[in-house]
């Protein structure tokens, strides 16, 4: 199990079988072939994940949780606000956090 002490940390694994956690006092970062996100709005977190962007997987986050997600080198990320459907490709050792745009009234992505 990873985790950063900095955050809580929910961990989702997609075919991983295991990882190492972090070190004491060093935020963890991605395996070659994690990704991590992070909800950071008050409320829980709804989107798919693919690694061929047809075959979808439902996952969720609540309020200021962080997924770690592992076993594919190719992601995609979907997520859908009010019948409105963003995806987006990930690079693999990517960490990104998601947060509710006010301004657009939608949830936007962003890569730390």
């Amino acid at each position: 199990m990873r985790f950063s002490l900095a955050l809580p940390a929910l961990i989702l694994a997609l075919g991983m079988t295991g990882a190492a956690p972090a070190q004491e006092g060093e935020p963890a970062a991605p395996l070659v072939d994690e990704i991590y996100i992070e909800n950071m709005a008050p409320q829980p977190l709804t989107f798919g994940l693919s690694n061929d962007n047809e075959n979808w997987d439902r996952f969720g986050l609540g309020a200021e949780q962080v997924g770690v997600f592992g076993g594919s080198e190719i992601w995609y990320f979907l997520i859908l606000t009010d019948g409105v459907e963003l995806r987006y490709r990930l690079d693999t050792q990517g960490s990104y956090r998601m947060y509710w745009n006010e301004i657009d009234a939608r949830w936007d992505l962003m890569t730390c």
